[in-house]
């Protein structure tokens, strides 16, 4: 039987909205849904979510960031973005943040010493990490 879409429920079909041309698709005939390109799945991937959780952590973390740069300019500093972020190699553990003395401890309970030139480097790999990390929490809500 004829639908609207077409002249038959599956199969080769023809659609025509007003004032427009005339588009010929493929349809699926399980789902009723176009069917897939070579190569392309119309069903979503196990991963897409957890990509997108990493991208919505990271995005979170580089706006945190961004306004903690603007608190830090507005305040006198001087450094760049990459030069604020990365920071100065020389700095102690004590001097580089909490992330980096949460670093310090973890690796200290796997006897492991962390030299004070690694404090910015541990530091940043945490604070990247946990907002990674928020990401991927958030996308299990």
């Amino acid at each position: 039987m004829p639908d609207k879409l077409g002249s038959h429920r599956f199969g080769l079909r023809t659609l025509q909205a007003k004032g427009s041309n005339v588009a010929t698709f493929w349809m699926h005939p399980r789902q009723c849904l176009p069917a897939p390109v070579s190569g392309y799945s119309s069903e979503m991937s196990a991963l897409s979510p957890l990509h997108r959780a990493v991208v919505a952590g990271a995005a979170g973390t580089l706006a945190m960031d961004s306004l903690l740069y603007q608190r830090y300019r507005r305040e006198g500093g001087t450094l760049s973005f990459i030069g604020w972020e990365f920071g100065d190699p020389s700095q102690t553990f004590s001097d580089a943040g909490a992330p980096a003395e949460f670093a310090r401890e973890l690796a200290s309970r796997v006897h492991v010493e962390l030299p004070p030139s690694s404090a910015r480097l541990a530091n940043n790999i945490v604070h990247w990490t946990t907002g990674l990390g928020w990401g991927l929490a958030h996308s299990f809500v």
